[in-house]
C-alpha cells in the first residue's frame, strides 16, 4: 500500500518501481512483477545499477531475453569494474535460459571465471551453457563441480539429471532429478517455461 501511494504521487520514481516489482515477484504475482519491470526500464539509465537490477529480476521471472540488452548496456559501461565477472556470468546464464547467442554465453562463462575464479554460481551457468548446446560430459563436469561447493542448489542438479538422462546414465539423471524437487517444488515448471 506505501509502495502504491508513493507512486501514485510519483509515477516515475525507478526505485520505487523495482522493489514493488520484488514485492509482487516474492507474492509470485509474476505479470504485474514484469508491468513495474517494464516501466522501471523506461526510467533506469542504460548502463546503471538500476538498470542491472531490471535485468536481475527479469531473469528471476524467467524473462532473460529482457535482461540481455540491459545487461549489455551495463557491461559495455562498467568493463573496469570489480563486479564485472557476476555481470558477465548473469548474461552468460541469461542468454543459457534464453537459449540464445550461446557460443557468447560460453565466452561470458569462461571469462568470469577466468576473472574470479571456479564459483559454484558460475559453474553452474556454465553447466546450462554446456547443456543448451548438447555437449552432456561437459555440462556433467561443471554442475558436478558446481555441486561439490553449494550441494543444496536445485537448478545444478536439475541440469546435471538432464545431461545424465541424455548420456543414457538414467538412473543417476532421475536421482538428480528427485533431489531438485525436493529442493524446489517449482523446479519443472520453470524448466518448461524455458524449454528445458
Amino acid at each position: 500500500d506505501d509502495l502504491d501511494t508513493a507512486l501514485s504521487l510519483d509515477p516515475k520514481n525507478p526505485a520505487a518501481l523495482l522493489l514493488r516489482a520484488r514485492l509482487r515477484y516474492g507474492k509470485k504475482d509474476e505479470a504485474a512483477a514484469a508491468a513495474d519491470l517494464a516501466a522501471a526500464q523506461k526510467l533506469a539509465p542504460a548502463g546503471s545499477m538500476q538498470s542491472r537490477s531490471v535485468a536481475s529480476l527479469y531473469v528471476a521471472i524467467d524473462e532473460p531475453a529482457n535482461a540481455l540488452p540491459l545487461l549489455d548496456a551495463w557491461i559495455g559501461a562498467h568493463e573496469d569494474d570489480a563486479s564485472l565477472g557476476s555481470a558477465l556470468n548473469e548474461r552468460c546464464w541469461a542468454r543459457a535460459l534464453a537459449n540464445q547467442s550461446l557460443d557468447d554465453a560460453l565466452h561470458d562463462c569462461r571469462e568470469a571465471i577466468k576473472r574470479d575464479g571456479d564459483r559454484a554460481a558460475y559453474l553452474d551457468s556454465l553447466g546450462m551453457v554446456y547443456l543448451r548446446m548438447g555437449n552432456y560430459a561437459e555440462a556433467i563436469k561443471a554442475y558436478q563441480q558446481a555441486l561439490a561447493q553449494s550441494p543444496r542448489v536445485a537448478w545444478s542438479h536439475y541440469g546435471l539429471g538432464l545431461a545424465e538422462l541424455h548420456s543414457g546414465q538414467a538412473t543417476a539423471g532421475y536421482i538428480e532429478l528427485a533431489t531438485a524437487r525436493s529442493l524446489d517444488k517449482e523446479v519443472d515448471a520453470r524448466a518448461a517455461k524455458l524449454g528445458l
